[in-house]
């Protein structure tokens, strides 16, 4: 038997002694203690270890309140998601969110994505309703062909938003994986030229707005613009735009390929730890954050033990780099909603839904909190 199934066996048995109860994001039985092989006192990584948080486990008070704390027992101190404005229904969660979070003293990041498709010119009914107050106000979007101005828009989106939350929140990020948005036919997103023009310029102004609304609202707040793969040429244009940001966010999920030697054409080879250390300096960035990043696809096809050692492997590695002051779990919890089977297993905790809703540690739940006490 090998370390990893044995460390899940004994995870496992201490889970049923904790109360014998199994943990209900709606409702719960015999709620366990889930005191597992975790110290009281979390010592103080020089890393931030956190992950994304849906609500696939449940949205009720009850439910957000389960899943931060079996998050904080497992030593998660940070999470990101994307902040609900009045395009969403559910736009409430924001505030249960943090209100848990508080409780268990978990940090939040919100991720400050509108529904907008920047693809294309941005009109009046592409806008939410409001950014926030949406219990005054009809959910959904604007009404109106008015084209935007869109940092304009993105300041006065972003500082009402911040205005809201500055208390509670300290770090913002700025829509997720732009250069993914903008990026041209097949291209590796090396270059700044491999970015569709057009489609930048309503990005970048949107950016530029949401920057300088954090900063006026919050200057102690930190904000993130993210990108993911080898689109270090989108920091590039950024830069060149002289668009203030604190911390640069990576999403990766290429199992079998090393950060270090990304081979992007036969026979030539791309460092991405130097090219993100590169753009840290001509951006002004102060950090980055490894903000994605997981398995691919995580426990799919059953390979909940391929997922635990992928983990085990590859988290010091990171963390000793020395690059990121940070790497975050991308998911935290399973998404069975999902419409593909290959996108609902994600997560290192597995939310059942029949016949009643569970939320059951992986093997790489005990690893990545082993990590986090070493």
């Amino acid at each position: 038997m090998d370390s990893i199934s044995k460390k899940l066996i004994f995870f496992l048995i201490v889970l049923a002694a904790a109360g014998g109860g199994i943990w209900f994001a709606s409702r719960r039985v015999a709620k366990p203690s889930l005191s597992i092989s975790v110290p009281q006192k979390l010592k103080a990584s020089p890393v931030r270890f956190g992950g994304t948080l849906d609500y696939s486990a449940g949205q009720t008070k009850e439910a957000v309140d389960d899943q931060l704390a079996l998050l904080s027992k497992l030593g998660i101190r940070t999470v990101r998601t994307r902040y609900l404005d009045c395009s969403f229904a559910n736009w409430f969660m924001n505030d249960q969110l943090l209100q848990a979070a508080k409780r268990h003293n978990i940090e939040v990041v919100f991720i400050l994505e509108p529904q907008i498709d920047f693809k294309k010119p941005v009109r009046q009914s592409d806008l939410p309703t409001a950014a926030v107050e949406c219990g005054s106000v009809k959910i959904g979007k604007q009404k109106g062909a008015k084209p935007v101005d869109l940092e304009q828009y993105g300041y006065e989106y972003t500082k009402a938003i911040v205005s809201a939350y500055k208390e509670q929140v300290k770090h913002w990020q700025l829509i997720n994986e732009v250069g993914g948005t903008a990026m041209t036919g097949n291209a590796d997103g090396q270059l700044a030229e491999q970015f569709d023009k057009k489609i930048y310029q309503r990005l970048a102004a949107f950016l530029k707005g949401a920057s300088k609304a954090v900063k006026e609202v919050d200057p102690t707040a930190k904000r993130v613009i993210n990108n993911q793969w080898l689109h270090v040429g989108m920091l590039d244009l950024i830069a060149a735009d002289k668009i203030e940001f604190e911390v640069i966010g990576w999403n990766w999920f290429v199992d079998d390929i090393d950060m270090t030697k990304v081979e992007y054409a036969p026979g030539q080879f791309l460092n991405l730890f130097d090219e993100l250390t590169k753009r840290k300096s001509t951006t002004g960035a102060k950090e980055i954050w490894l903000s994605e990043f997981n398995k691919d696809h995580g426990s799919f096809e059953g390979k909940e033990k391929e997922q635990a050692d992928y983990l085990a492997l590859k988290l010091p590695q990171l963390a000793d780099s020395k690059v990121f002051s940070a790497i975050f779990i991308h998911e935290l919890y399973d998404k069975p909603a999902e419409k593909l089977e290959q996108d609902r297993h994600w997560g290192i905790i597995e939310v059942q839904t029949e016949p009643e809703l569970k939320l059951t540690p992986k093997p790489a739940a005990q690893v990545v909190s082993e990590i986090i006490q070493e």
